[in-house]
């Protein structure tokens, strides 16, 4: 699968799933993929001074980037987002971050995807 269908949406772990930790998921939906998170983990290895740091595979989305259409992270824990500044200081995806602006939605939020738009 290297397009996602028109008609339905598409879930692909890239990592992360079902585990703690570097979370990297795709959704794909009318030609499209949009990344959620990008985070990494920290192995203990025994004896080690420091953790190894673990991160997703990032082949797939590389080989389809122009079909990438955004990145969403849902928040700042590393397992979340810090794969971030590797993979987008290497070039191997280029993820464009444009703020946010709350967009009031009647009377009620409703929900931080729907109350969201690009400025």
């Amino acid at each position: 699968m290297s397009q996602p269908p028109q008609s339905d949406v598409v879930f692909l772990p890239l990592g992360g799933c079902g585990e703690i930790g570097m979370n990297f998921n795709l959704f794909g939906h009318q030609g499209q993929w949009l990344a959620v998170d990008c985070g990494i983990t920290l192995e203990q290895v025994p004896g080690a001074m420091r953790p190894a740091v673990q991160m997703p595979d990032p082949r797939f989305i590389v080989d389809h980037r122009d079909q990438l259409s955004g990145l969403l992270i849902t928040h700042a824990h590393e397992d979340h987002s810090g794969a971030y500044r590797i993979y987008g200081s290497s070039c191997a995806v280029r993820f464009t971050l444009r703020p946010l602006l709350p967009l009031h939605c009647g009377t009620k939020p409703a929900g931080a995807a729907a109350c969201c738009r690009y400025r």
